[in-house]
């Protein structure tokens, strides 16, 4: 299986490995992992770099699954606790659209995203399908995800947006990601792994080293008794 790891930060890839990585932003390199040799890209934060490092590289090679592993924030209201690994079925960014009274309204700018697949502010991810690719079955719960630039401040804030936008967490690349696998055509599975209550600057509400942990145990799950 030719499969494309990506993670948004060298502290996220190698947090996941349980090693040091000699990784430049935007450029791939292999890792032998058992029997299967995986290729690897750091891209940086934000949808920017996202889009921009995966984009460059797909359009030089093609994989036959895109594989998004990091850390997210978690609204509060979702009820899963920190640390805590998820799967994303549904991607969505809230930015696109015309302000109005403090809302985004999408359906206000009429302009589609892409029209020839009807996007406009959200993806819904094959799950199953990425799962079948990947050959394992990952039993974690399945969320939506808000792709935004600026990380939410309040907690007033976060829960306006978990509302409105019906999400469970909060990342900074998943959409680019997700949107660029489905411009290519590659099968794309999103994995994160949950590292602070979104909104909140108190200290009781991040836990970066058990997202960290939770990365490296989702390593041993996919590589220790792969199969395929």
């Amino acid at each position: 299986m030719n499969l494309l790891l990506v993670f948004a930060t060298l502290k996220e890839a190698e947090s996941f490995f349980g090693t040091s990585l000699a990784a430049k932003q935007g450029e791939v390199f292999t890792l032998q992992q058992k029997h299967l040799t995986v290729e690897v890209l750091v891209t940086g934060i934000t949808i920017l770099n996202s889009a921009l490092f995966l984009s460059k590289l797909l359009s030089k090679k093609t994989y036959d699954l895109i594989l998004n592993l990091g850390i997210a924030g978690v609204f509060a209201s979702s009820g899963y606790n920190l640390g805590e690994t998820v799967l994303c079925k549904r991607e969505v960014w809230p930015e696109l659209g015309v302000e109005v009274k403090g809302k985004v309204k999408r359906s206000l700018l009429k302009f589609p995203l892409w029209a020839e697949e009807n996007i406009e502010q959200e993806i819904f991810l094959e799950v199953d399908k990425g799962l079948k690719v990947l050959g394992k079955d990952l039993a974690y719960p399945r969320v939506s995800s808000l792709t935004v630039s600026t990380v939410t401040g309040s907690r007033e804030r976060a829960d306006f947006l978990a509302q409105e936008y019906r999400v469970e967490i909060e990342n900074m690349e998943g959409f680019a990601l997700a949107y660029t696998a489905l411009i290519y055509g590659i099968p794309f599975l999103e994995v994160r792994t949950l590292s602070n209550i979104v909104g909140s600057r108190e200290k009781k509400d991040w836990d970066l080293k058990g997202a960290f942990r939770s990365l490296h145990q989702l390593y041993k799950e996919i590589f220790e008794e792969w199969k395929n």
